[in-house]
């Protein structure tokens, strides 16, 4: 330690699975566990960002390192490539960040032509959405650099508010366009926070079907996987706080994929989910048969 003038911790925090405040929460993340390291010496943090993220993210964490970790005078950055002007033009610009005038997006449900009682939502703030095609009865749905996994997901969530027993199944007809770790299924969330509580089944493009859930709110991600791709049914049910998820290739016949117990409310929201790591914008999942029985 002595001979270090400063440490550059690597603060990317979508890469590794985290939501934004990994970076600068005085609770967990990056600057917190490199501050706490440090702490008896005269180091310097001179915090690693990526160069890809959007103008809010942004100014969300310049707000949060400079309110939270005063200390941290300077920021690095990365790139695989060469550095263009234009890019080095825009971190120069950055460096008054946050402005005055700029307000966190709050994260809210989105407008979209959905069937009564339906409502849809990017939860994580990041891009997605949804088409509703009535004479075939199917959801389209997209998401980009996103995912459900970790302590705080990221997704495109198309759902209803229900009490109680609940259970949905749905046909994952296709996904078209994604990386092998996009994840398209059902789910049942007790809040529609980032980091809550959640069961859900999924299928993945090119890794089979997972059985996930989160049992504490900001807890880390379990999963179960089976053998299943689509097109292939899903189902998820709750009975009290036992929640239960199963696969079917003709929506008769099931397999369980696990179960878990998970105390949540009696009110969550239940619908079906998309995350995708990948950015090809033209990504798309096809959900259709969706039924909700409560």
């Amino acid at each position: 330690m002595p001979s270090i003038d400063f440490v550059a911790p690597m603060a990317y925090f979508d890469d590794w699975e985290f939501n934004s405040d990994w970076v600068y929460s005085t609770a967990y993340g990056i600057l917190k566990d490199t501050s706490d390291r440090i702490s008896s010496s005269q180091v310097e943090i001179v915090a690693t960002l990526d160069n890809d993220w959007t103008d809010d993210q942004y100014q969300e964490i310049y707000q949060g390192i400079r309110e939270n970790y005063p200390g941290v005078k300077r920021l690095s950055f990365f790139s695989y490539g060469a550095w263009p002007e234009a890019e080095l033009a825009k971190i120069d610009e950055r460096t008054t960040w946050p402005t005055p005038d700029w307000t966190p997006p709050g994260e809210h449900d989105y407008p979209a032509q959905l069937p009564t009682g339906w409502k849809a939502r990017n939860i994580g703030s990041m891009p997605g959405n949804v088409v509703y095609n009535s004479s075939k009865k199917q959801f389209t749905m997209s998401s980009t650099s996103t995912d459900i996994w970790g302590k705080a997901d990221q997704m495109n969530f198309v759902y209803q508010p229900v009490k109680g027993d609940a259970e949905i199944i749905v046909q994952m007809r296709s996904t078209e366009r994604m990386d092998g770790w996009a994840k398209a299924g059902v789910m049942i969330r007790e809040s529609l926070g980032h980091d809550a509580k959640h069961a859900d089944m999924m299928i993945t493009p090119e890794n089979g079907a997972t059985f996930q859930y989160r049992k504490e709110t900001a807890g880390s991600s379990v999963d179960q996987t089976t053998d299943a791709s689509a097109p292939s049914w899903l189902k998820l049910n709750r009975k009290g706080n036992t929640f239960t998820g199963a696969v079917s290739s003709d929506g008769k016949r099931w397999t369980k994929a696990g179960t878990v117990q998970i105390s949540m409310n009696r009110q969550v929201y239940i619908g079906i989910a998309l995350s995708n790591p990948g950015d090809d914008a033209k990504n798309k999942a096809v959900f259709g048969n969706v039924k909700i029985t409560n």
